[in-house]
């Protein structure tokens, strides 16, 4: 939690902003760190944050494939997310690695609404 950010990925849906600030190799394990900041003026109720290794393009559904990494561990898991805080939280996946044309997903959900920050990178 308290290295320096090595990556910045970030996407902003409805004023939620989901960052991935870093990506760390450790045994058989991958460290994801998120930020999520949110800037909405209303309270964000985290359902879920579920991360994918995505192969294909999501235009041709013959073609597209979302296979869900399970996180071993997460640390920091936040409820709620009050107007004009950030929460970091880190994800431990196991390792992966990319072949061509994949790249990984995570998907951020609010509990009992449509609000919701897809973020994906390679």
């Amino acid at each position: 939690m308290k290295l320096p950010e090595e990556k910045h990925i970030g996407k902003k849906e409805g004023g939620i902003i989901l960052s991935l600030t870093n990506l760390k190799y450790h045994g058989d394990n991958v460290f994801l760190q998120f930020e999520i900041e949110n800037k909405s003026g209303v309270r964000f109720d985290f359902d879920y944050l579920k991360i994918f290794k995505v192969n294909g393009n999501h235009k041709r559904n013959a073609s597209y494939h979302e296979l869900p990494l399970e996180p071993v561990y997460v640390h920091n898991k936040p409820f709620e997310i009050l107007p004009n805080t950030k929460v970091r939280t880190v994800y431990v996946v196991p390792k992966f690695a990319f072949a061509k044309n994949e790249k990984i997903a995570a998907q951020l959900q609010e509990l009992g609404t449509t609000r919701k920050v897809i973020l994906s990178w390679r």
